[in-house]
């Protein structure tokens, strides 16, 4: 006596392999859901870390116009450049 013979016989087969699919169904479900959270953290992430490069961009480059002090020593005499933007002109050097 085959299953195919007595029908009668697939049926609590049919019901456990549909029980494992949705069982599976899920399983699948919540992986999905889990990834899904962690690809929200991993962005919210991303996302403060260009806002964190955009404020030390930001501080970096908001004042480079401040004052620079220069000591020569005892004869008080040479050159020295602290911050230039463009060109040095009108410079004599040995002539007092």
């Amino acid at each position: 006596m085959t299953a195919a013979s007595k029908p009668e016989l697939l049926a609590p087969k049919v019901v456990e392999d549909a029980a494992i699919l949705q069982k599976s169904a899920e399983r699948v479900t919540w992986l999905f859901g889990g990834l899904g959270m962690v690809m929200r953290c991993v962005l919210d992430t991303s996302q403060l870390l260009v806002k964190a490069q955009e404020e030390v961009v930001v501080k970096a480059t908001k004042d480079q116009s401040g004052n620079t002090t220069v000591a020569f020593g005892t004869n008080n005499s040479g050159f020295q450049a602290g911050i230039v933007h463009g060109g040095v002109n009108g410079i004599t050097f040995g002539k007092k």
